[in-house]
């Protein structure tokens, strides 16, 4: 059955165009598709509503917004995002990066990480991505098996620049 979900949303129909949408049905369909986007007092979105699944209203703080795409991550260093601001690249690299890296190698620890990051990333918005992963083939795997399990479109590679 389909989910109707009434309230604000953004869109933007061109680069240059952004869209406020108030008091809309957005009527998603079994298979994730959007099918249809009614003003919320129309015939149509009540009749919708009626033969949905399910219907989110959404507060009056609340907006709709279209997922985002994350077009280059380095996954093997979420876990240290925000660390070692102060210091130069090279040094960085070599504390912090390169050392988290070769934990890689533990296809259990990439699993960890991974089951964190993916559902993160989703919560904040982010339902397509393009990774870089580990040079470590399973920890790459796990990345993708994550990616699936939690239904997130993505693009993963040990090299994604």
């Amino acid at each position: 059955m389909s989910t109707v979900v009434v309230g604000t949303a953004y869109h933007a129909p061109t680069a240059r165009e952004l869209e406020t949408l108030s008091d809309v049905a957005v009527v998603v369909a079994d298979d994730g598709v959007i099918s249809a986007v009614l003003p919320a007092s129309s015939d149509e979105a009540q009749r919708a509503m009626a033969s949905a699944g399910s219907t989110v209203r959404l507060g009056a703080h609340e907006r709709l917004l279209p997922g985002l795409i994350d077009t280059h991550i380095h996954a093997p260093q979420w876990v240290q995002l925000g660390t070692g601001l102060d210091i130069p690249l090279d040094r960085w690299l070599f504390e912090y990066t390169f050392p988290l890296e070769a934990r890689y190698a533990d296809e259990g620890f990439a699993r960890q990480v991974w089951s964190r990051m993916v559902p993160t990333l989703l919560r904040h918005g982010t339902t397509t991505a393009v990774y870089y992963s580990s040079i470590h083939e399973g920890a790459t795997t796990a990345l993708a098996e994550a990616c699936a399990e939690h239904g997130q479109r993505a693009f993963v590679g040990r090299v994604g620049m």
